[in-house]
């Protein structure tokens, strides 16, 4: 099962699903000031970088709560990057690239296993029934979620939090702290991946030209399989590629990107007029050798993407392309970094209202960033001292 069906499910059956069973009880109780809690679920099922992007919360949570566990439910793919931030008891996942009723097989004995097992759930999807069924089904005795357009979703919750588009979803992130009587945290830093020492020493193995001297690049050419439209022109990064090739000595370049991203990077590697010093990473490293790679780079060059958010969290610089979404949401935060992104007047056509549909053929929202201009920034003063260090 994709993405894209399971959005249309989620919309269709999933609303029928919220109406009825939003009706029966039990029901979440009311929220008064300083509850006591005896344990957290946090429900994030879809993305790495809303994950980490939600960590200045986390972080918070267990300040107000040192001693009160805090478990994760997610997808699998996350489960890697999501132990690594080292900020929950544990993460339980749900396989989600397997048929619809492996999905439901694997939900129900969650659900079933870990019924009235918590005290309070935070569900941080967006708007989503799946996410809203799971924390009503859960009956925990507390429960925090988005508001929704229709009251069916929002009787899952005990209080919902409003989702302002015109903030930054790390601080959207953190208004779930006020709904429960908490003090607003001042600390918007990522959490940094705690990746192992094999993990360092695998990576070091497969690409030994990580330890050269030089400049080092990371260049995602993919996007989210949500859409496509994110992603800047290949010929596009194929000719800052022959830039950066030009005007700097003997730059180690890597493309980076999941197994699943390994064909058409295989396929773009292919048609480089110089392979030289270019290295394919993508579907070679598993997602924390990746982000010690990326740890060692000078630069993130991404289309709007999980990576992104990793390199911002690591510290490492990051330019970025924004169109289908805007980057007043998803954007990086860093001084260090800056995006690209045009405002057309259908942008952006992405949102959490949508479900992150667009009917969109021609994103002329990324291919009117110029190779050239984009270049141009990246060859200011600032990255320049940067390199050069």
């Amino acid at each position: 099962m994709n993405y894209k069906t399971a959005a249309f499910l989620d919309v269709s059956i999933g609303k029928i699903l919220v109406n009825l069973i939003s009706l029966l009880p039990p029901f979440p109780k009311e929220l008064k000031k300083r509850e006591h809690f005896k344990n957290i679920l946090v429900i994030k099922f879809l993305g790495i970088g809303s994950i980490i992007e939600a960590t200045p919360l986390l972080r918070a949570l267990k300040r107000e709560y040192p001693d009160l566990p805090i478990d994760l439910l997610t997808f699998s793919e996350n489960k890697h990057v999501a132990e690594s931030l080292e900020l929950f008891r544990n993460v339980h996942v749900i396989v989600f690239r397997k048929r619809i009723f492996n999905l439901f097989f694997q939900t129900m004995r969650f659900v079933i296993s870990k019924r009235q097992k918590y005290s309070l759930i935070i569900d941080l999807e967006f708007f989503a029934y799946f996410s809203a069924l799971v924390t009503k089904m859960l009956s925990s005795t507390y429960s925090l979620g988005f508001e929704g357009f229709f009251n069916s979703r929002n009787r899952c919750y005990s209080r919902t939090v409003v989702f302002d588009h015109s903030n930054h979803v790390r601080f959207i992130f953190l208004k779930f702290l006020d709904s429960l009587y908490l003090k607003n945290s001042s600390d918007i830093a990522l959490s940094s991946l705690n990746i192992s020492r094999e993990k360092k020493i695998s990576a070091l193995q497969k690409f030994p030209s990580l330890n050269e001297d030089g400049i080092q690049i990371a260049i995602n050419i993919n996007s989210s399989s949500l859409c496509t439209n994110r992603r800047w022109p290949e010929e596009n990064f194929r000719k800052l590629i022959g830039f950066i090739q030009k005007d700097y000595q003997n730059p180690q370049i890597y493309l980076v990107g999941g197994k699943e991203d390994l064909p058409s990077v295989k396929y773009f590697f292919e048609s480089l007029p110089d392979k030289k010093n270019i290295h394919i990473t993508a579907g070679k490293l598993d997602i924390l050798e990746f982000s010690f790679a990326l740890s060692k780079m000078a630069l993130l060059i991404s289309s709007d993407s999980g990576p992104l958010h990793i390199a911002e969290s690591l510290g490492i610089p990051v330019v970025g392309f924004f169109g289908p979404e805007t980057p007043n949401l998803y954007g990086p935060l860093s001084e260090r970094s800056f995006v690209f992104y045009r405002n057309l007047y259908c942008s952006p056509c992405l949102n959490t209202y949508n479900h992150k549909r667009s009917k969109c053929k021609d994103n002329q929202c990324l291919k009117l960033i110029t190779t050239e201009e984009v270049y141009g920034e990246m060859k200011n003063k600032h990255f320049d001292q940067k390199w050069n260090d």
